[in-house]
């Protein structure tokens, strides 16, 4: 599947993800997709985080991390390419990381929770790489349980996931255009200088116009 993986979609292909497996693959957690409210577990993204979500329930909440442009910016196609090409296309390779957070108000309840994300997470890597054309989207380190400084009566377990993935774009030659304007804009601003004020000596810290 062709898609542009903006932060907000990248939390949404993950949010999609978990929601669908809670709903018909495990026995620990429900999450009904219809009513949520509902669910023994709330999947949502982080920062429509509420304290009042997990205190009845446990939590998974998703957030992008680091988004690192690397490689740079290459052409598609050979570097000689005409000045008067209509239009050239470019791409880059950024890496994202994306933050899973397990939340619940119970040491072992968290670790179990984040247990349950870490199986399919890495179970369907393969086939959400393929199916959203990821180059990488791969559980690189799971956090151990740790008490939330926020919000004291929570334990949090947080799972990285790194991703990498092309971007592509094309740039239409429009020089021509863009080097009048550029053009008319300076002539226009020196004429607007050399009018609008006199050749007068402002050392002494006047300051005036003709």
């Amino acid at each position: 599947m062709s898609l542009r993986k903006t932060p907000l979609k990248m939390t949404g292909i993950i949010l999609q993800i978990l929601r669908n497996w809670f709903s018909i693959n495990n026995d620990d957690y429900i999450y009904i997709k219809d009513e949520p409210v509902r669910s023994t577990i709330s999947i949502k993204p982080a920062y429509d985080f509420t304290p009042e979500d997990c205190q009845s329930r446990p939590g998974v909440y998703i957030k992008r991390g680091v988004y690192r442009p690397r490689g740079g910016i290459k052409a598609s196609i050979d570097d000689k390419v005409s000045v008067n090409r209509d239009s050239i296309d470019y791409l880059t390779i950024p890496e994202c990381t994306m933050i899973v957070q397990c939340v619940a108000k119970q040491p072992a309840e968290v670790d179990r929770l984040a247990n349950n994300v870490y199986e399919p997470l890495l179970a369907m890597s393969p086939v959400i790489k393929r199916d959203f054309d990821f180059h990488n989207f791969d559980i690189v380190g799971v956090s151990p349980v740790e008490k939330i400084e926020e919000y004291k009566d929570f334990y949090r377990v947080s799972l990285q996931i790194d991703t990498r993935f092309e971007e592509n774009w094309r740039l239409k030659q429009i020089s021509p255009v863009l080097k009048r304007v550029i053009l008319d804009a300076y002539t226009k601003l020196n004429s607007e200088y050399s009018d609008g004020y006199s050749d007068k000596d402002y050392s002494n810290g006047e300051f005036g116009t003709t």
